[in-house]
């Protein structure tokens, strides 16, 4: 790491992607070091990946960090120590695989260093954006559409698109509630954008290329304990106190 604080911490929190991870983290490192960006990557490695961490190795430099949990705990840890030990100004989340082209990172930071809402504290990835280009199967659309509506229904956030993997905060506003979140798999951004939102932070929504790579589908058990969950989260937020 630099002596001097990067301006954006990425984390990208990953779980057996050995096969994708360099790619993954070269094509990121290419996009930010073309950009006048001080940045930092820190690679969270969610339980025990011998493929994934010597993957790495050949890419150590001052700019990447690799973390290793020594037994699998979920996306969300992976992303709270992540957090936890981030100095930067800005933090932003990027899954591991090659789904999402990391230039709109670019964009997230650029709308929020901007703004001259003191509100607005995300910038997050959006398959709905009118700008976005999205290769997605179309039982993926469906899922997704109906999904969002689900979450508008049960949450009332200003959010139009809570999973796809890509998102950029303000690095305090972040900071500030993230010890708050439980939840450690899909849920987790719905439940950090529902605690955000409860301090009164605002979001908005960039576009983004998605390349949808994941070949298998989701059962119809899958999908209803996905919706079991979320309904169970937004009584869970009702229920909340700062």
């Amino acid at each position: 790491m630099s002596e001097k604080q990067p301006v954006l911490d990425v984390i990208m929190p990953s779980y057996m992607k050995g096969s994708t991870i360099v790619q993954s983290v070269t094509r990121l490192q290419n996009v930010l070091s073309e950009s006048s960006i001080d940045f930092a990557i820190h690679v969270v490695v969610d339980g025990p990946d011998e493929l994934t961490e010597k993957a790495l190795m050949p890419l150590a430099n001052y700019r990447l960090r690799v973390s290793v949990f020594p037994e699998n705990k979920g996306k969300g840890s992976a992303l709270r120590f992540g957090v936890s030990q981030s100095v930067s100004k800005y933090i932003a989340f990027l899954d591991a695989d090659l789904d999402i082209h990391p230039d709109s990172i670019i964009i997230g930071l650029d709308s929020l260093e901007k703004s001259a809402d003191k509100h607005l504290k995300c910038a997050y990835g959006s398959k709905f954006h009118s700008d976005s280009k999205v290769e997605y199967p179309t039982y993926r659309k469906f899922a997704s559409t109906v999904y969002r509506f689900i979450v508008r229904v049960l949450f009332r956030l200003d959010v139009e698109d809570s999973q796809t993997g890509l998102k950029i905060f303000d690095a305090q506003a972040i900071q500030g509630v993230i010890d708050q979140s439980l939840e450690q798999r899909f849920l987790f951004d719905l439940e950090i954008f529902s605690l955000l939102a409860k301090k009164g932070y605002r979001f908005v929504a960039i576009p983004v290329v998605l390349d949808f790579q994941y070949t298998s589908t989701i059962g119809v058990s899958a999908t209803a304990l996905m919706i079991k969950e979320t309904v169970g989260l937004s009584i869970r937020m009702r229920k909340f106190k700062q």
